[in-house]
């Protein structure tokens, strides 16, 4: 499947540069899985130097292959939520016993955490129109089981990816072909990057926010865990 982000990052600076160099750090890649897991020993598929860094979507053959699913059609069921083309992570990793699935989005600004869905316009063939039906049902049905309260509109037009990184988690661990595996989503935010500036103080505040506007709760969803590396 195509559309694989490789390479390393261009600056040095901004969440690409810094997960990158985290993970493939052995002593730092240490500090990251006891944070992530409670153990010093995680198997990551991405983003790894061997690979050139690439990043995937979990329907690509190496994240499947990882998974265990090597049946075309059981690929097809697990993903059935979801248009074929999938978001893409910016890290993956995995339990050593193949049971726990750490699914990462980095940031280094709080402002690339807001995002607006992206909508068909006037003309769009059939096809479109289908696969946006698709994730707005899809979405919305996890809001309905994840949220307490919040405006299931912010997930469409404020904070959509990570309303689709919800969406994911949450099919995934409700899945009849993976029901012995686990899926979380971690949230990785760098504080006081050079270029960026944001604060640990910063972060800590924006995400109680985004909390209780896409789920009417400050509390941070089972198997979503935040972590904040200040990169200093």
């Amino acid at each position: 499947m195509s559309n694989t982000s490789k390479g390393a990052a261009e600056h040095d600076y901004g969440s690409k540069y810094w997960i990158q160099k985290i993970v493939n750090d052995s002593e730092l890649c240490k500090q990251l899985n006891r944070s992530i897991s409670g153990q010093e020993k995680l198997r990551w598929v991405s983003p790894v130097k061997f690979d050139d860094y690439a990043e995937y979507k979990l329907n690509q053959e190496i994240v499947l292959d990882n998974i265990g699913i090597i049946d075309k059609d059981v690929s097809r069921e697990v993903f059935s939520f979801w248009p074929i083309q999938q978001p893409q992570w910016d890290g993956i990793a995995v339990s050593n016993d193949n049971m726990d699935y750490y699914l990462i989005e980095a940031k280094a600004h709080t402002e690339e955490v807001r995002t607006k869905m992206s909508t068909t316009k006037e003309g769009a063939s059939e096809k479109a129109k289908e696969n946006e039906a698709l994730i707005i049902s899809s979405m919305k049905a996890a809001f309905d089981v994840l949220a307490d309260g919040g405006d299931f509109e912010n997930w469409k037009s404020k904070y959509y990816q990570l309303g689709n990184r919800l969406t994911f988690m949450h099919y995934l661990n409700n899945c009849k072909f993976l029901e012995k595996k686990r899926f979380h989503i971690v949230l990785l935010n760098f504080a006081n990057d050079k270029h960026f500036k944001n604060t640990a103080q910063m972060w800590e505040e924006d995400y109680s926010r985004i909390w209780n506007e896409m789920l009417g709760k400050a509390r941070i969803p089972d198997r979503v865990k935040v972590i904040t590396w200040d990169v200093r």
